[in-house]
């Protein structure tokens, strides 16, 4: 597990949900991609399915599973939420909590 196979993960379920919602894949798709708030980013109900598949691919892709959206993530000054870069820095955090050393 390294930064690139997490954020590889999560764009890959980002694809699936705007496959899924019919939305177009932004142009600049990566980690400054919007994933909360603004013109672009998801509401509410849909930001909580995307944490819920991801919370999935993650155990079946690293073999751990994290909590991704916990106190700890809700309250934080700046939200994981915001941008793809954000999250990933949470989830590689979490899974290194979990015992997941990150490979070269």
């Amino acid at each position: 597990m390294n930064t690139a196979d997490v954020q590889s993960c999560v764009l890959d379920v980002l694809r699936d949900l705007y496959t899924e919602l019919g939305r177009p894949i932004p142009a600049d798709f990566g980690a400054d991609t919007r994933l909360f708030g603004g013109a672009d980013g998801f509401d509410s109900v849909t930001l909580v399915t995307f944490i819920a598949d991801l919370e999935g691919r993650i155990a079946e892709r690293f073999g751990h599973e994290v909590v991704l959206a916990d106190e700890r993530a809700m309250s934080a000054r700046l939200s994981p939420f915001r941008r793809v870069g954000s999250l990933v820095e949470l989830i590689v955090t979490r899974l290194q909590e979990a015992g997941v050393t990150p490979s070269p």
